[in-house]
Parts: C-alpha cells; sequence; structure tokens
C-alpha cells in the first residue's frame, strides 16, 4: 500500500506492527492497527512527495501533543511511548 500512496519508495520497512484496538463510536465500531515504518535513504523522495501534496505532514512524535488527535491514535500513542522514542 504504501508504494501505491507514495509510488517513490522502494528502500523500507515495516518495524512494528500494533495489536489491533478496539475502538467505539455512538454508530460503529473501528478495529485499527498502528504501523511504524523506516525509510531508507528516501528522505529527499518523502519530503518531496509532502511539498507536493497538502494532506500530508511531517511531525516529531514529541510534538504531536499539541495537534487535536482522535482518541484511537492517542491511546496507540500513550500505551506505545517506549516504541516511538527510538
Amino acid at each position: 500500500m504504501i508504494k501505491e500512496q507514495f509510488g517513490l519508495f522502494d528502500n523500507f520497512a515495516v518495524t512494528f506492527r500494533s495489536a489491533e484496538y478496539r475502538h467505539i463510536l455512538s454508530h460503529r465500531i473501528l478495529y485499527a492497527r498502528f504501523y511504524i515504518i523506516q525509510f531508507y535513504n528516501s528522505n529527499s523522495n518523502l519530503e518531496r512527495v509532502i511539498q507536493n501534496n497538502s494532506n500530508y505532514r511531517i511531525i516529531n512524535v514529541e510534538e504531536i501533543k499539541r495537534f487535536p488527535i482522535p482518541r484511537l491514535l492517542d491511546k496507540f500513542l500513550s500505551e506505545n511511548r517506549d516504541i516511538l522514542q527510538d
């Protein structure tokens, strides 16, 4: 899916796959997994993709609390601080 989404990356690895999260909304139940992806030698490509697409933005993990984030993502980040610090 990453190659289809960005079309530029060949050098990446999925370094973490979360357990399945269940999040209950008033009208729906969401099931989600989170992935951590390491890009190798692709920073310039990644920056170019983000600059050319206003739907994406690079945010450091330390900065994410400044932004409104969904409860599901907040739960994942809170439970996985040790993984995200690397």
